[in-house]
């Protein structure tokens, strides 16, 4: 099931979107293998938080965050990963670990590698482990106000 608050978004913003159910995956990486979705289209969500704020960074599943150059990439002296306390905060109503990549809808800016501009289509966690979401990659930059930085490094 979609997170209602994604859904909600998606549908008032008359979003061309598709839902698709797979197998539990704990991983990008294994919820593109269950989703039958190319790696590099599949984006996973990474929370962060540097110099007293959150965010979210997202990237395509065959690639790591490489954190210095995302501190570099926006000015930050200090940055760290989200701890599992923070996200549950953060987070109440997605499972551990399957947060959408939708952060405005959580009052968290969101920050997209640039390689997932290589791709027409995304898709992303829709809040649980067995639910993924596929949209046009343009048009989730504009509804999740995406800046665009490179901070991925290929696998």
């Amino acid at each position: 099931m979609i997170t209602p608050r994604l859904e909600q978004y998606l549908v008032e913003n008359a979003t061309f979107f598709t839902h698709t159910v797979h197998g539990p995956a704990f991983t990008a990486r294994d919820a593109a293998h269950r989703d039958r979705t190319p790696m590099r289209e599949m984006a996973k969500t990474v929370v962060f938080i540097g110099d007293g704020g959150y965010a979210i960074a997202v990237l395509p599943a065959n690639t790591h965050i490489d954190l210095p150059l995302l501190a570099d990439s926006l000015g930050l002296t200090e940055l760290r990963l989200a701890t599992e306390e923070e996200l549950l905060a953060l987070f109440p109503d997605v499972e551990l670990g399957a947060m959408p990549p939708f952060g405005n809808l959580y009052g968290i800016p969101v920050y997209l590698d640039e390689r997932l501009l290589n791709e027409p289509m995304i898709a992303f966690n829709a809040g649980t482990h067995t639910d993924t979401v596929h949209m046009r990659t343009r048009e989730f930059i504009r509804l999740a106000d995406a800046l665009v930085v490179s901070f991925a490094r290929k696998c």
